[in-house]
């Protein structure tokens, strides 16, 4: 019987987690040779279950809302949260074009993120760029919640809330 072992990596800024599992024969799940060992015996136990792994460390999207007028999806605006350093940050990424001249312009908007505290941070895209994140503010004892605007077309404007985390 083949035991599974994972590996975790965390794409950065993304939120997104990817993970790669590999078989290993029961044999190999129980010991691994050591690198640059000398005498190339020396083993290292991995026998720890997967439940007895440290929890995995990174950024997640905790909400996520599209910026849409009457149908259409011009940008999206999400709420990111690091479950270690429980830190909030909004961002905005534009389906529309890279911002023309900001902070108006078609492609161009921005994100914010608030706390329950009414404590905020913002980002405006910069010109020739599709999307911009906010400093990050700690979500510790609070709720946090993003807002984003996207301009779409001359003087036409998409906005959103997210929910709140």
């Amino acid at each position: 019987m083949a035991r599974i072992r994972s590996i975790r990596i965390l794409a950065p800024l993304c939120g997104v987690l990817v993970l790669f599992a590999t078989a290993l024969p029961a044999s190999a799940a129980s010991t691994d040779v050591a690198p640059n060992s000398p005498s190339g015996n020396s083993a290292v136990s991995t026998n720890a279950p997967i439940s007895a792994m440290p929890a995995t460390c990174g950024w997640e999207v905790a909400e996520s809302a599209y910026n849409t007028v009457s149908g259409t999806n011009y940008a999206v605006t999400d709420l990111n949260y690091s479950t270690c350093t429980r830190n909030v940050y909004a961002s905005i990424g534009s389906y529309v074009s890279a911002c023309a001249s900001s902070p108006t312009g078609v492609g161009c908007g921005a994100a914010e993120v608030e706390r329950s505290d009414t404590t905020s941070a913002v980002c405006e895209i910069p010109t020739g760029q599709t999307g911009c994140n906010t400093s990050q503010l700690s979500d510790a004892g609070y709720t946090s919640k993003a807002f984003g605007i996207i301009q779409y077309s001359s003087g036409n404007y998409a906005q959103v809330y997210t929910g709140s985390f």
